[in-house]
């Protein structure tokens, strides 16, 4: 079970869209975390068609309170996205808060917050975070990321898009966020998702390798420029997506994330026997 992080530097690359994705076509159950202050699944995906409370900053409150906090977000906090069975796969989502002053609470928690998808993954239950666009930094030491998150997710994307103003703009946020992630000793848990969608634009792209090379992160996956089909997760408009090139490549994302924490745990449990 896996703890997967998407967040992006520079530019718009759809960090939020592609959580949704992840989460519609995500081998096991799933838990969408939007961690911004966009609403951008209730707006969009959701269409407004559910109350914005409660929302994230709901369960920072909750770890403060009670000792059966998974229980009571599963129950109570989450609720169904489009495609959620509760009989199958469950694709739920925990909605971002509302206020910036809501979400400078949720930055102080993310040591207990990650504690919670812990307990939900035991269930069974991968958890998805959309961290949206990072800040820079206010002072000189690299801390781009909570380092609860840091220390604890499996996987962290830094979404870019393939293009040389993207890959340029990048280069120091990235080189930040690796040398937290080497103090952290999780510089293996950091790469690179990278979305194509320059060509439509006529702007020529760089390979992976040629990214990868650039940033000094491995490219995990890449995401299709698929804008019909996205506009069902941005905008809630259509019914293209789950049979879209833009599902087919998120599910190939999927499998490699999950073989790759599969493998990374297995290795651990091995070194520990």
């Amino acid at each position: 079970m896996s703890t997967i992080v998407l967040a992006s530097i520079c530019g718009a690359p759809g960090v939020t869209t592609t959580t949704i994705g992840l989460g519609r076509v995500w081998p096991r159950s799933s838990l969408v975390v939007e961690a911004d202050t966009h609403q951008a699944v209730l707006a969009g995906y959701l269409r407004a068609s559910q109350h914005a409370e409660p929302h994230l900053a709901s369960v920072t409150n909750l770890t403060h309170s009670s000792s059966n906090v998974a229980q009571i977000v599963w129950d109570s906090i989450a609720r169904p996205l489009p495609g959620d069975d509760p009989h199958g796969l469950r694709r739920m989502a925990v909605l971002g808060p509302s206020t910036p002053w809501s979400k400078a609470a949720i930055d102080a928690g993310w040591g207990a917050l990650m504690k919670v998808w812990r307990q939900l993954e035991e269930a069974g239950i991968d958890t998805l975070i959309d961290l949206g666009r990072l800040a820079n930094p206010l002072t000189s030491n690299p801390h781009l990321i909570a380092e609860p998150i840091i220390a604890d997710a499996d996987m962290i994307l830094v979404m870019i898009e393939a293009t040389l103003r993207d890959v340029a703009g990048a280069h120091a946020m990235v080189e930040g966020l690796a040398e937290q992630a080497n103090l952290a000793g999780a510089h293996h848990r950091v790469g690179l998702l990278v979305h194509r969608g320059g060509a439509a634009r006529g702007v020529a792209e760089f390979t992976d390798k040629e990214i990868s090379r650039a940033l000094k992160l491995p490219v995990i996956g890449t995401v299709v420029d698929d804008r019909v089909a996205a506009a069902q997760l941005s905008d809630g408009v259509g019914e293209r997506f789950d049979k879209s090139r833009l599902a087919r490549s998120l599910s190939k994302v999927a499998g490699g994330l999950m073989d790759e924490c599969d493998k990374r745990r297995t290795d651990v449990e091995e070194g520990l026997a």
